[in-house]
Formats: C-alpha cells, sequence, structure tokens
C-alpha cells in the first residue's frame, strides 16, 4: 500500500523498482491472492500518477490470465474507473478525438452496461468540443436524468463515493450550451433559468453563464437586459480577472448596437487594461477588441487615439496576422 501510494512523486526508475518490490513481497507472503492484491496496488500506483493506459493494461492482461480465479467485480470496477478518469482528462484538456476513439475502443467490452453516469457526460462533453450538438444534448439530457432519478436516495450518497457526479447546475449549463447552439432558444433560456446556484460554478462557467444569457436576452430583443446583466457580472465579479475579458468584448458590441460609442470604446479600453495588467487575456480576443476600439476611435475622429491603437496592434501581432 505504502509503495503504491508513493508512486505518484517518484522518477521512472524508481517506479520500476517499486513495481519490483511489490511484485516480490506478494511472492513471499503465504495469504491467498497476493498476486491479484499485488496488480491492484500497481495498478493503483499507475493511476496515481496518470498513466492510465499502464493501469488498464496491467489489469486487463491479469484478467486475461486468470479468468476463472480473478475477482471480476472488482478487476472490472477497477478497469472501468481508470478508463473513465482517462477520459475525463482528455475532456478536460479539450482533446476529443481521442476521447472519443478511447470510449469507442471499450463501448462494447469493459464499458458494456456501465451504470457509471459520468461517462455518458464525459462523451457528451467530448461530442459538444466536437460540434456535434445534437448527440451532446441526447446524452446530457440522459445523465440529468439519471441524476434526477436517484437524487435523494441511499443510491446518489453511493454514486458519490465511486463517481465524480456532475450537479445538475452544469448540467443545465451543458444543456443551454448546445441547445442555443441549435439555436433552439427557447429552451437554452429555459435550461439557464434552471440553475439554482450559479456561484457554485467554476469560474470559467460562472463567465460562460452570464455571457450566454446576455446573448439570449439579446436574441429575444430586450438589449437593455442584456447591458445590465454583463454589467452587473462585471461590477461584483471576485474571481479572476482576466476571464473579464470575453465580457467587457460581449458589453462593447452590445453598446455599438445601442448606439452608445464612448460606453463601448471604455469597455474596449478595458480588455486592453486586463491584458496589460494579467498578460493571460486569449489573443483573439486582445487582437478584437484593439480592432474594434481603432474602428471606434476612427469613426469619433481620435486620430491620434487611434494611431496608438493600431501601432499597438502592429507590435502584438502584426508578425502573424
Amino acid at each position: 500500500h505504502m509503495l503504491s501510494e508513493k508512486m505518484n512523486t517518484m522518477k521512472p526508475k524508481e517506479v520500476e523498482k517499486a513495481v519490483n518490490d511489490i511484485q516480490q513481497l506478494a511472492k513471499k507472503s503465504d495469504l491467498p491472492k497476493m498476486d491479484q492484491f499485488a496488480t491492484l496496488m500497481i495498478s493503483e500506483g499507475y493511476t496515481h500518477r496518470k498513466e492510465y493506459d499502464k493501469a488498464i493494461n496491467l489489469l486487463v492482461d491479469f484478467y486475461q490470465q486468470h479468468p476463472t480465479t480473478v475477482d471480476i467485480h472488482l478487476f472490472s470496477q477497477r478497469i472501468s474507473r481508470n478508463i473513465n478518469e482517462e477520459l475525463s482528462g482528455l475532456v478536460d484538456n479539450r482533446k476529443f478525438m481521442p476521447a472519443l476513439g478511447l470510449y469507442n475502443k471499450y463501448a462494447e467490452t469493459w464499458l458494456k452496461g456501465t451504470q457509471r453516469i459520468y461517462t455518458k457526460y464525459n462523451v457528451g462533453r467530448a461530442y459538444e468540443q466536437a460540434v456535434v450538438f445534437t448527440q451532446a444534448e441526447t446524452l446530457y439530457k440522459d445523465t440529468l436524468n439519471k441524476i434526477y432519478a436517484i437524487k435523494g436516495t441511499p443510491a446518489e450518497k453511493e454514486r458519490n463515493v465511486f463517481e465524480k457526479l456532475p450537479s445538475e447546475d452544469k448540467l443545465n449549463l451543458r444543456l443551454a450550451q448546445v441547445t442555443w447552439q441549435e439555436q433552439k432558444f427557447s429552451e437554452a433560456y429555459d435550461f439557464l433559468k434552471n440553475i439554482k446556484k450559479p456561484e457554485a460554478l467554476n469560474d470559467v462557467e460562472q463567465i460562460e453563464r452570464v455571457q450566454l444569457a446576455a446573448t439570449l436576452l439579446e436574441k429575444r430583443g430586450e438589449m437593455d437586459s442584456a447591458v445590465r446583466y454583463l454589467s452587473e457580472l462585471l461590477k461584483a465579479w471576485s474571481g479572476l480577472p482576466h476571464l473579464l475579458a470575453e465580457p467587457y468584448l460581449s458589453l462593447a458590441q452590445l453598446e455599438i448596437k445601442k448606439g452608445d460609442v464612448p460606453e463601448a470604446i471604455k469597455a474596449l479600453q478595458q480588455v486592453d487594461h486586463l491584458q496589460a495588467d494579467s498578460k493571460k487575456v486569449a489573443p483573439e480576443t486582445h487582437l478584437k477588441a484593439l480592432s474594434l476600439l481603432a474602428d471606434l476611435q476612427i469613426q469619433k475622429k481620435q486620430s491620434d487615439d487611434a494611431a496608438e491603437t493600431i501601432n499597438k496592434m502592429l507590435d502584438q501581432y502584426g508578425a502573424d496576422k
């Protein structure tokens, strides 16, 4: 157990030695099924290191070599858990093609008939990243229905021990996003309204929720409400400052549609200030804001300011753009 836990921080050579030590300890023991226990401990070490393929292959090989004596339920659980953790990591890093490939590889074997709710959620996220919104919507709805079905039951507590269940609010946000992408604006608005605790969402999701809400309000012709929604976020936000760049850009675009150019200029300048302070604003967002700012400055006959903005664009993005 101790060797397995320590594998997470070991160097490759140390890992090899730890694996060998665990195997040798198992051989010296007279306790039953020590070879199985050693395999589980080694795989657990690989899991801690996020070397999921090694963990999966080790478990599958042992299972195939000892089909009549192995603890089938235990091994199936461990294999499924490793597949799901690898799947989640790939989706978190927006590697949706490898994620879908991994799912398809095991869909008819170790994931077949799996009751893990998190599997469908992550496959849904992969489809959303792949811009296959209809499939993502189906998987998100199925996941949400399963969450509703176990809510308040002992099964919910048990699931939370073995799975990282997505919250209802996360699922409603994802459903709002994909239905908006499908131009089902009324449904998207309803899913957003179903979010009960927006403050429990992570920073990126909170920003996404407000921007999506502003976009949907604009679609409904409620321009003032959309502006107010974004403005309130910008005043009250206490999360990571650079995440405000996109909302400021959205606010500027709304102000332009309202015909309030001075307010739009202020919002675009805030994007530039955020980049100067943090150096973490997405280049596409910063460049778009500077380009729009230069256009408005020219429109307002602020020639010196426009020249300065265009020079900044050339200095920072001229080589690439």
